[in-house]
């Protein structure tokens, strides 16, 4: 009977520690270029922002004044942003969260891979080439191996 116990508990300990260790500070990118201020108007930026959360499967609703709410909504998971925007720049703002162990400024890391998603969506849907050029060397530096290791392919 303590055995069981015993491993019952530890069961719990390893579960708490994984859990707790899979969060990180609330990500919400501000004033990120367009990149195409001489021809973006209001309505075109608007439209690249509905297409670019569309196109992951955001419910993207107008909120007027330049702002688009945005819900993500994956497997009992939640989380809802604002999309601001103007001809210049765009930001996405944290609203709410629903089961992202979102405490003290930090949550569940998922919540900023999507709103990471989210962001280089628009920026691809708006054509800001250099801050597409940012994103694919983030995202072959962090899909490289360390040096002396082979790829390991993963299909």
């Amino acid at each position: 009977m303590f055995h069981r116990s015993m491993v019952r508990l530890s069961w719990i300990a390893v579960v708490f520690v994984v859990a707790s260790g899979c969060t990180s500070v609330i990500y919400q990118p501000k004033n990120i270029r367009l990149g195409t201020a001489s021809t973006a108007t209001t309505e075109n930026v608007h439209a690249a922002i509905l297409r670019a959360g569309g196109s992951r499967n955001w419910v993207m609703k107008d909120m007027g004044g330049d702002v688009v709410r945005a819900t993500y909504a994956p497997r009992g998971h939640e989380a809802v942003v604002d999309v601001s925007y103007d001809t210049q720049t765009f930001s996405i703002a944290h609203v709410s969260s629903r089961e992202m162990n979102e405490s003290g400024g930090k949550i569940s890391h998922h919540y900023n891979r999507w709103v990471r998603n989210l962001e280089k969506d628009i920026v691809f849907e708006i054509g800001n080439p250099e801050r597409q050029r940012e994103w694919v060397q983030d995202y072959l530096r962090e899909t490289r191996p360390p040096e002396g290791r082979r790829a390991v392919r993963r299909d």
